[in-house]
């Protein structure tokens, strides 16, 4: 498992000071990336590999949405990998370990090919440019 610990900023919350539900996404990515590019195969790996990991689906279970300033953590992990498919639950938990938000995520990861010659290697021609 793989976690962060945060503070709710006053950008992320609407009028009621809660945690819009765009923010709470963007932490879910950001901890899932965050642990990626701690194992040295984030952003610039997938680059240099011609890859990516595309988003398929979520599925978010909100007890309740943190407050302005409040603390929380975010952990993730992933529990199965299917050919192409990798699967990754997260928590957003507060400061007593209650947990605010669960999420389970569906990815896919992407290996683009060249549109002309079909292969996976740098080419002017890849699918993703």
């Amino acid at each position: 498992m793989y976690d962060f610990k945060s503070r709710v900023r006053y950008s992320e919350v609407n009028s009621e000071r809660q945690l819009t539900l765009p923010a709470l996404i963007d932490y879910l990515q950001n901890c899932c990336t965050f642990q990626s590019e701690d194992m040295n195969i984030g952003v610039e790996y997938l680059e240099q590999h011609h890859a990516a990991w595309v988003l398929s689906s979520w599925e978010i279970v909100m007890n309740r949405y943190p407050k302005l300033a409040e603390h929380i953590t975010v952990s993730t992990w992933p529990y199965s990998f299917k050919g192409f498919y990798g699967y990754r639950n997260f928590t957003i938990k507060d400061e007593a370990g209650e947990i605010c938000a669960f999420a389970n995520s569906v990815w896919v990861y992407i290996l683009p090919r060249c549109v002309r010659c079909g292969s996976q290697k740098k080419c002017r021609m890849l699918i993703s440019r």
